[in-house]
């Protein structure tokens, strides 16, 4: 059994969990609806540890702490190094090792599917016809119209189906892995191929055979129109179905998922929508339909 069968998670939102005792700000002083840095960070987690001891959880989940150019960490300038704005490599690591000290475990978002547009690599792809990382992306017709995360123009999609955007990507999951991180809350897995995942676990997982890599795979709200940026390989069929058809696509490829499905008919018995009796018999169908699989 892995740990991963037995974590009780708590997700932290960097920028906006907790600001560090040096900044004399209070969180509620910055108005939350102007999307803008913060000012939380990795020391104020660590200074807060033992909030979440006493929560009784054993696994903290960070948001994106790599280098990019929004509060939320999705829009990624550089997937080798940390935003100074969330802290530095030697605060990580004294997260981790704090949270090991005290059997818990430490994963983070990993978003390989998109950058920002930004992105020192797309900017160059986008002004230079010669550009060795013109390839990396999926342009429709250079340089203005490329595929990108759904319809989200500022979040390019990277092409992951090239070698050395794959070593790129594959590679900066292990340099965090190298500091002690225990895992990945894997973003958009749809977004990549089924091969790409293959070989990011057959690689990751020979080196790191502890760590645990959970997806996220939806179909909520994805017209049929930005499926032509997903390369999952039942992308029609799921997307006629529902998220259920899609996670099951992953059992073999993932062992553990984010469980959408649950949150979907939680929702629903909430609003009135089905009765107890449905939910009991529609949730036993999901787990029996994701046996092998640990949903989290």
């Amino acid at each position: 059994m892995s740990w991963i069968d037995r974590a009780i998670i708590y997700h932290i939102f960097i920028d906006r969990f907790a600001l560090p005792q040096s900044d004399p700000r209070a969180l509620s002083d910055i108005p939350d609806e102007d999307p803008v840095f913060c000012g939380g960070n990795i020391r104020g987690v660590i200074e807060r540890f033992s909030y979440l001891q006493e929560l009784g959880v054993n696994t903290i989940w960070l948001s994106p702490f790599y280098k990019g150019d929004a509060f939320h960490g999705y829009q990624l300038t550089d997937f080798y190094t940390m935003d100074e704005r969330f802290g530095t490599e030697a605060d990580l690591q004294e997260l981790i090792a704090l949270a090991h000290r005290n059997d818990m475990r430490v994963v983070v978002d990993f978003v390989p599917n998109h950058v920002s547009h930004t992105h020192p690599f797309f900017l160059d792809a986008k002004e230079n016809p010669s550009s060795t990382y013109r390839d990396w992306f999926l342009f429709t017709r250079w340089p203005t119209e490329y595929r990108c995360f759904l319809d989200v123009g500022v979040l390019p999609k990277l092409n992951l189906e090239n070698s050395e955007a794959r070593a790129h990507v594959i590679g900066a999951a292990r340099k965090w892995l190298t500091l002690g991180l225990d895992g990945f809350r894997v973003d958009h897995i749809p977004g990549p191929s089924d091969d790409f995942w293959i070989e990011f676990h057959r690689t990751l997982k020979g080196e790191y055979p502890d760590a645990e890599f959970f997806g996220e795979a939806w179909m909520y709200n994805v017209r049929f129109k930005d499926l032509k940026t997903l390369l999952v390989g039942n992308k029609y069929l799921a997307w006629m179905f529902g998220t259920r058809v899609l996670m099951r696509h992953y059992k073999g490829i993932f062992r553990s998922l984010l469980d959408f499905e649950f949150n979907r008919l939680i929702r629903e018995f909430g609003g009135a929508q089905i009765t107890e009796s449905q939910l009991r018999d529609s949730l036993q169908r999901h787990y029996k339909q994701n046996t092998g699989m640990t949903l989290v």
